[in-house]
């Protein structure tokens, strides 16, 4: 069974090492997390999942570690937590925003963790090729869009359609063109 665990997201008690440790898929929050945590998460291909929305809401001080999960080698995903109590929020550009200005992640890193680094996150990348249905929205971000362009934009609404769709989910090779 697939594991994902809340950890370390109002104090360090090791939850990055359990996670690690039982090969999760995803670790979420990691507000609290040292330099072994993120070393074991690296060793595992554990994805840290960043949770803006909740950092907010919350009014938390202290961001998760993005340089040591950078250093340590540790994808990064970004996500709502969507939940009344903590992160009441569905809006996937918002989080793109937070996550570059409340977490300092780059715009490359925010939206490769929206894409790449979530379906990893869930299971459906990195494994075997699976089809699976997704909605998939079409944002229009202009001519000139760039990676800095399509992630800061919080009030916005670029969302031109969206479709449902069976994607084939795969491995793609990064390149430093596209790195999503």
């Amino acid at each position: 069974m697939p594991i994902h665990l809340h950890a370390g997201q109002l104090s360090d008690v090791g939850a990055a090492q359990l996670a690690a440790r039982f090969h999760a898929l995803s670790a979420d929050h990691l507000e609290y997390m040292d330099e072994e945590g993120a070393k074991a998460l690296a060793g595992a291909g554990t994805v840290a999942v960043m949770l803006p929305g909740a950092y907010y809401t919350l009014r938390q001080t202290r961001p998760p570690p993005v340089a040591l999960l950078r250093q340590a080698g540790v994808e990064m995903a970004v996500a709502t937590d969507n939940n009344p109590g903590t992160s009441p929020c569905t809006s996937m550009l918002l989080m793109l925003n937070m996550a570059c200005t409340l977490f300092r992640l780059t715009a490359e890193e925010a939206l490769s963790g929206v894409t790449r680094v979530a379906a990893r996150a869930l299971g459906v990348l990195g494994t075997a090729a699976h089809s699976r249905w997704a909605s998939a929205p079409i944002w229009h971000c202009g001519a000139s869009a760039s990676p800095r362009s399509s992630a800061t934009p919080w009030a916005a609404t670029p969302v031109r359609a969206s479709f449902m769709a069976v994607l084939q989910c795969v491995e793609a090779p990064q390149s430093a063109a596209y790195p999503c």
